[in-house]
C-alpha cells in the first residue's frame, strides 16, 4: 500500500469519528429518554415440547399427556426460564414421557403383533374356505384333513407349523361351519330387512327320531334378483304340530329375526288343511297379523297330486306301479337276492345300481324309478328267472 493511500484512508477514518454540533446535543438533550423492554424470546426448536393449553398455562404437552405430577405438566401462568427448561428436561420425568411418547409413535409391539395377526387371519382364513367348500360339496367332515394334507404338499398353509392343535376335528368343522351360517344368515335377513316385502315358505314333517319339525325359508326380491335363506327348522317341542302352534312359532321366528311380519305378502305350503284350513288353518290366522297375506300350493306338490289321482282312473297305471314296488321289495328284503343281482350285473357289464323305491308322498318317484330299473333290466330278468317268482 502507498504513503498516500494510507493517509487517505486514515483520514476518511477521522472524519467518522468528527464530534457532533452545539446544536445537536442539544436536540438530543431535549428528546425524551427510550425505556428498555424486557422480552422473553422462547427457542422453541430446543423445546418444542412446551406449549400453551386454552386455559393460557404454559405445560410440557409430553408430561401431560403421560398424566405425569410435576409442574411442567400442570403448567405455569408466566413461561419459565430456559435453564428451568434443561433441568426440567434432563429429568427422569421427562426423559419416561420422551420414551413413551416415542413408543406410541413408532408402535413397534404394534407393528409386530400387526404382522402375527395378518398371518393368523391368512390361516384362519383358508381354514374357513375349507369349511364352506366341505359343506358345499356335502362332504364328510372327516375329508378336511385330507384337505389340509393335500394342500400342505400344495404349499398352502392352513395350519400353523407349530403348533399342535391343526383344526381338523369333526367339531372344529362344525364350528367353522355355524360361524360361516351365522354370517351367511345375518346378511341374508338384512337383505330381506330393506325389502319392501318379504314371502315365507312353510313345511311340517317328522325326522327320524319321530318328532314334528318346522321348516321355514323366506324370499324376498333385491337389485341382484331373489334372495332367499333358511330362517329356521325347529321342533315342535310343546303339544302338537297344530295351527296355532305353528303360527306362534312363526311369529315368534320373525320376531327374532327383526323381520316386520306385517311385510308378509306371501306364504308358501304343501296344501295340507293345517296350512290352508278356511277357517283354522295357518294362512287364515297369519292374516290377523298381515292382512295382505296370500297363500300359495306349493307347484310341486300339486303336480304330484294331479299325477298320482290322475294314475288312479287308469287300471292299467295302478296295477304297473304295484308291479314296480313288488321288485324293490323282492330284492331290499334279501341279501342272496341282492348279491345274486350284483354279479348279475357285473357279468353283463353293467352299472352296480339298486333299485329304488316307489315313494306315495314323492312326486313322479315312479318315473325314477323306472329309469333306474331300465338300466339294469336283462340283469333284472336273468336274476328273476334263477330266483323264481315276485
Amino acid at each position: 500500500m502507498s504513503l498516500k493511500s494510507w493517509l487517505q484512508g486514515d483520514s476518511q477514518k477521522s472524519s467518522s469519528f468528527k464530534r457532533k454540533s452545539p446544536e445537536t446535543e442539544i436536540s438530543d438533550s431535549n428528546s425524551p429518554a427510550k425505556k428498555k423492554i424486557f422480552t422473553k424470546e422462547l427457542r422453541q426448536s430446543s423445546f418444542d415440547w412446551y406449549v400453551q393449553d386454552t386455559n393460557g398455562l404454559w405445560h410440557c404437552k409430553l408430561c401431560r399427556e403421560n398424566k405425569h405430577d410435576n409442574a411442567y405438566a400442570k403448567g405455569h401462568e408466566v413461561p419459565a426460564k430456559t435453564t428451568n427448561h434443561s433441568r426440567h428436561a434432563s429429568s427422569q420425568s421427562h426423559l419416561n414421557a420422551v420414551h413413551r411418547s416415542t413408543m406410541k409413535t413408532q408402535k413397534p409391539m404394534q407393528k409386530l403383533l400387526e404382522a402375527k395377526l395378518h398371518k393368523d387371519d391368512e390361516i384362519a382364513l383358508n381354514l374357513l374356505k375349507t369349511a364352506y367348500h366341505i359343506a358345499k360339496r356335502e362332504l364328510p367332515k372327516d375329508e378336511k384333513r385330507h384337505m389340509v394334507d393335500y394342500a400342505s404338499l400344495l404349499g398352502v398353509e392352513l395350519s400353523k407349523s407349530n403348533c399342535n392343535v391343526q383344526y381338523t376335528s369333526s367339531q372344529s368343522v362344525s364350528e367353522f361351519q355355524a360361524a360361516l351360517a351365522e354370517v351367511i344368515l345375518d346378511d341374508k335377513i338384512k337383505a330381506i330387512q330393506q325389502s319392501e316385502v318379504y314371502s315365507v315358505t312353510l313345511d311340517e314333517s317328522t325326522d327320524n327320531g319321530n318328532l314334528k319339525r318346522v321348516i321355514m325359508y323366506a324370499q324376498c326380491v333385491t337389485e341382484h334378483g331373489l334372495e332367499y335363506c333358511l330362517l329356521s327348522n325347529k321342533q315342535i317341542s310343546e303339544g302338537s304340530a297344530s295351527a296355532k302352534n305353528i303360527v306362534s312359532m312363526v311369529v315368534e321366528e320373525l320376531k327374532s329375526k327383526g323381520l316386520d311380519i306385517t311385510k308378509l305378502v306371501g306364504l308358501g305350503t304343501d296344501g295340507a288343511s293345517v296350512m290352508t284350513g278356511l277357517k283354522g288353518g295357518v294362512v287364515k290366522l297369519l292374516k290377523e297379523h298381515s292382512p295382505t297375506l296370500i297363500g300359495v300350493h306349493c307347484a310341486a306338490h300339486r303336480t304330484a297330486l294331479a299325477t298320482s289321482q290322475a294314475a288312479k282312473l287308469v287300471p292299467h297305471m295302478e296295477s304297473y306301479s304295484r308291479s314296480i314296488a313288488s321288485v324293490f321289495r323282492y330284492f331290499h328284503n334279501s341279501a342272496l337276492r341282492s348279491n345274486r343281482l350284483r354279479t348279475i350285473q357285473t357279468q353283463l357289464n353293467l352299472p352296480s345300481i339298486k333299485f329304488a323305491e316307489v315313494h306315495s308322498v314323492r312326486w313322479l318317484s315312479l318315473d325314477h324309478t323306472v329309469q333306474v330299473m331300465y338300466r339294469s333290466y336283462p340283469a333284472l330278468c336273468m336274476a328273476l328267472e334263477k330266483g323264481g317268482n315276485l
